[in-house]
């Protein structure tokens, strides 16, 4: 949305503004005009050469784990119990240390961070034990987010069955996976 054209980035025209400005605004009004809390909710709207600047990122690493569709790594974290679902990488170790970058490059310069996304999708398919290890992730992003400065937003996409992200049942209103949400929860 915020590359509208193809050009001269870092000086926009008026034109360019108007037209960013333009999308921004609905955007912000049909959010607004929609139920629940969303007339006072936090919205992430992106702007040009802005002064007020809040870092967003998303953390689903290792990405073998946390969003690939398939059966091979469905394990994660130090109480993983059989290395052969487990990623060679992107463990607690190295959240930490992406976290950490994070902290030094914007918290501690004084731009808010938010995780504006993080997750991992449903494989019980494939390893009934699955749960425990999504539980783990989501505790270790959240306290490791803590810890930096930053603010975690799990995804939630909706979707409850293999492969989905979701916490919830839209439809129905009620709570399918209570463990990783208590996980978020902890900190």
């Amino acid at each position: 949305m915020n590359e509208v054209f193809d050009g001269n980035y870092g000086n926009p025209n008026e034109a360019y503004y108007a037209n960013l400005n333009a999308y921004n605004q609905i955007c912000v009004d049909t959010v607004r005009q929609t139920s629940g809390n969303n007339s006072a909710r936090w919205l992430l709207i992106p702007g040009w050469n802005t002064k007020r600047i809040m870092i967003s990122a998303h953390y689903y690493s290792p990405w073998d784990f946390a969003g690939e569709e398939s059966g091979t790594i469905t394990q994660w974290g130090a109480s993983a119990t059989n290395p052969s679902k487990k990623s060679s990488w992107g463990q607690e170790d190295y959240l930490n240390s992406q976290l950490q970058a994070m902290y030094n490059i914007f918290v501690a310069q004084g731009y808010p961070v938010v995780i504006g996304e993080f997750g991992s999708i449903d494989k019980t398919a494939y390893d009934s034990s699955n749960n425990v290890y999504r539980t783990a992730f989501a505790k270790a992003v959240t306290a490791a987010a803590k810890k930096y400065g930053a603010v975690p937003i799990y995804w939630d996409n909706g979707y409850n069955d293999q492969h989905g992200f979701g916490l919830f049942n839209h439809t129905n209103n009620t709570v399918t996976q209570q463990g990783i949400i208590n996980g978020n929860m902890l900190y």
